[in-house]
């Protein structure tokens, strides 16, 4: 029998053929760590960090902790090996979108970025907590400087539970609710309808890190590694505490207003990435150099090509050359492409699922519209969801079912599998409250 790959066999073509939906397929993404590697990737990627496996497994436990996705980078062709590499933390919560780099001495000083986040997420929560701190957020955040196709509607962030991209038929079974599950409170900012329910399709808290990697050391593993780990700590905790958190970025990196192309581009995970990744990598760096950077796995092998657009962690599906470099011109517009976008994953799948019907129907593109204000579970499988549009807000309501395919959805995968299918209810223009 030959096994050999073969482009036109391969998972994403079949999907193609198949005509699997990108509609809400974003796996969850609302912070990212992107840590630029010029060593071979292996499988999982995070294991390839220097100077023992035992980091890699030490970064995935922090970031998933913070929840962070971190992903490996590099540019597309060959790297002028005498420039520093670089790391970034990008934030893609509504309101908060930011990006932030820093250059990267060693693998193991990612220990210290992580401990200087850690840090300052914990002096965000307590400024969040004095009195009058909602008032003064607000306020600095107005003054902050607005990322290149930033947010065209400015509403209170309201994110809910998280479901993850992984299709069942992969040696795991699925949740009848969704195939993998995140279950979270949704927050809800001030000024919304109201407290909801959270907006979760299951009850399974687990988080993959973006390249699947095996968070927890194996027994009697990484003891050198360790001991830095443990004296890098407190030191880092020190620094963390020393910085402002009242200043964007303040100890983790310089703010950049340049947005970031990812490009799946991971071969060892599912050959389709490589293969349909890197043309789309050479269209983007050929008119976009500096913002394009091959990425290890984000989901969605059967996607491939797949583009990620930050800080708003736009995913993109099946895409071409010609329609990447469509992606980013409308990227700049302050624009979505909605026939190629999979979701955000600033976002719940039902809100992906609600906003992409919406557009469907007509409302806005621009990117920041369609946030969602409240998500209510109205049963195991559907959601009533109100989002802020500039015509008003929207009610939909989505519903979420599994159907089975006789596939396979990553070219590793087994047969038959899972794919997750949102069905559209409800949807209508909300009259305006009484005066």
């Amino acid at each position: 029998m030959d096994i050999r790959y073969r482009p036109e066999t391969g998972c994403a073509a079949q999907a193609d053929r198949r005509h699997d939906l990108l509609t809400a397929t974003a796996p969850p993404a609302e912070r990212w760590l992107l840590i630029e590697s010029r060593v071979p990737w292996p499988r999982q990627a995070l294991t390839s960090l220097q100077p023992s496996p035992w980091l890699g497994d030490e970064v995935a436990r922090r970031c998933r902790s913070l929840g962070i996705r971190p992903v490996l980078i590099r540019r597309h062709g060959r790297t002028d090996q005498t420039q520093p590499r670089r790391w970034a933390l990008v934030d893609s919560r509504p309101t908060q979108e930011s990006i932030h780099w820093g250059d990267l001495p060693t693998d193991e000083h990612l220990l210290q970025i992580l401990n200087n986040i850690h840090a300052q997420d914990r002096m965000a929560a307590e400024q969040r907590l004095q009195p009058g701190a909602a008032s003064e957020h607000r306020a600095r955040t107005a003054a902050e400087p607005r990322m290149r196709g930033g947010s065209a509607v400015e509403t209170p962030p309201a994110s809910a539970g998280e479901l993850a991209d992984r299709p069942a038929g992969a040696g795991e079974a699925a949740d009848p609710r969704g195939e993998r599950v995140l279950a979270a409170e949704p927050r809800v900012g001030a000024g919304s309808a109201a407290t909801t329910a959270a907006a979760s399709a299951g009850a399974e808290a687990d988080r993959p890190s973006a390249a699947g990697e095996v968070v927890g050391p194996p027994a009697g593993a990484g003891e050198g590694v360790g001991e830095r780990v443990a004296a890098g700590e407190a030191a880092g905790l020190a620094a963390g505490a020393r910085a402002d958190a009242g200043q964007a970025g303040a100890g983790v990196g310089a703010w950049s207003g340049e947005p970031v192309y990812l490009v799946c581009r991971h071969g060892r995970h599912d050959a389709c990435c490589a293969v349909w990744g890197r043309p789309v990598a050479g269209a983007l760096a050929s008119v976009y150099p500096e913002r394009t950077w091959e990425c290890s796995h984000i989901g969605g092998d059967r996607f491939a090509a797949n583009v990620v657009v930050l800080p708003h962690s736009l995913f993109y599906g099946h895409v071409s050359p010609a329609r990447a470099l469509e992606v980013a011109r409308r990227y700049d517009e302050r624009e979505v492409v909605p026939e190629l976008l999979r979701g955000s994953g600033a976002f719940v799948p039902p809100v992906q699922a609600a906003q992409d019907f919406a557009r469907a129907a007509g409302h806005s593109l621009a990117v920041g519209n369609l946030r969602p204000r409240s998500v209510e579970a109205l049963s195991d499988n559907r959601w009533r969801i109100l989002l802020a549009s500039t015509n008003g807000p929207l009610t939909v309501e989505v519903s979420a079912h599994l159907d089975t395919v006789d596939a396979r959805l990553t070219c590793a995968g087994s047969s038959p599998a899972q794919i997750r299918r949102f069905e559209l209810h409800h949807l209508s223009l909300d009259p305006p409250p009484d005066p």
